[in-house]
């Protein structure tokens, strides 16, 4: 009978405990959608709180400000299988079930049921993505963290409206697992395609993509990532005369393991649910009026 009863009580503090610790990421953004993005995780649930800077014009064609977006949260819970978006500020949220990316059999099926060209279109754009690991380590976080640069290019193979770019990704990074089972993130890269120039009323040229990859592609979390955007052929002589800034810059400054709280993973009771939740920001009148001031006050400085 004790035997019995210590099996109960062992049971009851088991469910009790968590089964790993909890990790909390804190990444500060200082692209156009400057802000702050927060991650928790925590037994197979996950939580991405967005805070954002967003640009808001105050006169069309004029100047604009930064003005602070809604706080959303995306909550992903696999034990219930479903994904909850809120709005902190309005306290609204939605829910939906978890994407199931598509099976193998499924991809080739709808291949099947495409129809097939009786010519094969000659591609028009190359998407080539070149990593090389610089071999440089440190510690970050308690983690080894490597240095990898990445570089995607997008050349066109014919003559086009395309324009020869490329966007170059120099970053720090480790292996850190911050997927859930239920949605998994994916490794590939997205390449950054900007529409070329065309003249008015001419239709839109949908380039026939080929891609090349040189190196391993990196996989790992980036904990320090600086992008720089650039056409390809551009005289390197300007590129010389001032310091290029980096078009989009991400910095994690907080990394760590500890217990969460259950309610981090939980829609508040006094959240109403409707169909789509809002992620603008509203742009009243005296945000419209602090808006002209801060603008006012910067270009006082700026001529001071």
């Amino acid at each position: 009978m004790p035997s019995k009863s210590l099996l109960v009580l062992w049971t009851m503090l088991m469910s009790t405990v968590p089964s790993k610790p909890g990790l909390k990421i804190t990444i500060h953004n200082t692209s156009a959608l400057r802000g702050e993005t927060l991650i928790y995780l925590q037994n197979d649930r996950k939580r991405i709180e967005e805070r954002r800077q967003v640009p808001q014009l105050l006169r069309r064609g004029g100047p604009f400000v930064y003005v602070p977006s809604p706080p959303v949260v995306t909550i992903t819970r696999c034990d219930l299988d479903q994904m909850f978006v809120l709005n902190l500020d309005a306290r609204e949220y939605m829910s939906m079930p978890i994407p199931k990316p598509p099976s193998r059999e499924e991809l080739q099926a709808r291949a099947a049921q495409q129809p097939k060209p009786d010519v094969q279109a000659q591609p028009t754009l190359l998407i080539e993505t070149t990593t090389q690991d610089t071999g440089e380590r440190k510690q970050m976080f308690g983690y080894m963290a490597r240095h990898v640069i990445t570089t995607v290019k997008q050349i066109p193979l014919v003559e086009s409206s395309q324009i020869p770019q490329e966007t170059v990704t120099d970053g720090w990074y480790i292996d850190l697992d911050t997927s859930v089972s239920c949605a998994k993130q994916s490794s590939a890269y997205s390449a950054l395609l900007v529409g070329g120039t065309r003249k008015p009323g001419e239709p839109p040229q949908i380039p026939v993509l080929t891609f090349k990859n040189v190196g391993k592609r990196e996989t790992g979390f980036p904990l320090m990532t600086k992008e720089f955007h650039r056409l390809i052929g551009s005289s390197p002589a300007a590129s010389t005369q001032k310091k290029e800034e980096p078009t989009n810059e991400t910095q994690v400054t907080e990394l760590s393991t500890r217990p969460l709280d259950d309610s981090l993973f939980e829609v508040p009771k006094n959240f109403r649910k409707v169909e789509q939740i809002r992620r603008t920001p509203v742009f009243s009148y005296w945000r419209l009026l602090l808006g002209w001031l801060d603008y006012c006050w910067a270009r006082l400085k700026h001529a001071i």
